[in-house]
């Protein structure tokens, strides 16, 4: 049963998933190929130059040299948000699975009320891992066929970045599943967690400009993505990031495990 309402979910969001991906994937490309145009003009010191003040403190290490503005694929904020706000969509299916009644066909059969919550858990997990190994299948075959010769960025990093990236989809989507395991609107549940999380984004990029926010950093969850410092090799927080971002998913998932086991439907 917990396959067939897997089965019912990807069904279901495939569209939705199929554009991402290749939307997600095409970016990879186009990001190795302004990379190598700019490698190849020496046209790096030329933008970082052109960035204000303001920008080069936060933007000047992306554009410093051809690894850099290809890794920035993964950490783009477009990319930050594309892959934060599917891993919200997909794991707010049980609220939505109320509002539209579902719950009350699906849960009339033989069925535990965890195979609902377990079934959106995987949905996050998959759907965001798989769209994180395409990017980098997409980056990887890019940088073989498409990259100037003496431009190069390690295979190593590049799983590094989209490892990290997932994380912290993972810790967002599991706050909008234990959400949404009390919610009975998806809409409500879903578009109070993105504002939330996307406070917490906003913290953390005020944070890296503002010494009176930065003791404040922690709170978010996008200060355990250092994506300069993992293309520099400076990254060394990156497995402490990591498992830290995991294990915050870990404890919202027990919460919506709990709540939907609980609660009046």
């Amino acid at each position: 049963m917990l396959l067939a309402l897997l089965h019912r979910s990807f069904r279901r969001a495939r569209a939705l998933l199929m554009a991402l991906a290749a939307v997600l994937a095409a970016f990879q490309v186009l990001v190795v190929l302004a990379a190598g145009y700019l490698h190849q003009q020496g046209g790096f010191s030329q933008v970082v130059a052109l960035l204000p003040p303001m920008a080069q403190q936060l933007m000047g290490g992306v554009f410093s040299s051809f690894g850099s503005m290809v890794a920035f694929g993964y950490f783009h904020p477009v990319v930050i948000i594309v892959m934060v706000g599917l891993a919200i969509v997909v794991a707010s299916e049980p609220a939505a699975d109320v509002e539209s009644g579902v719950v009350d066909l699906v849960l009339a059969r033989p069925i535990r009320r965890g195979h609902l919550v377990t079934r959106s858990l995987l949905m996050l997990l998959l759907t965001t891992s798989i769209i994180a190994s395409l990017m980098v299948a997409a980056s990887w075959s890019s940088l073989q066929m498409l990259a100037p010769p003496g431009a190069s960025l390690r295979a190593a990093v590049v799983a590094k970045l989209a490892t990290n990236l997932v994380a912290v989809a993972w810790a967002a989507g599991a706050l909008a599943l234990a959400v949404a395991s009390l919610a009975k609107r998806r809409g409500a549940a879903a578009g109070g967690v993105a504002i939330v999380v996307l406070a917490l984004y906003l913290l953390n990029v005020l944070a890296e400009i503002n010494p009176r926010i930065r003791p404040y950093a922690p709170l978010s969850p996008f200060h355990y993505y250092q994506p300069i410092g993992i293309v520099s090799g400076m990254g060394t927080r990156w497995a402490g990031d990591v498992s830290l971002l995991v294990g915050v998913a870990a404890v919202f998932a027990a919460v919506a495990f709990v709540a939907y086991s609980k609660r009046d439907l």
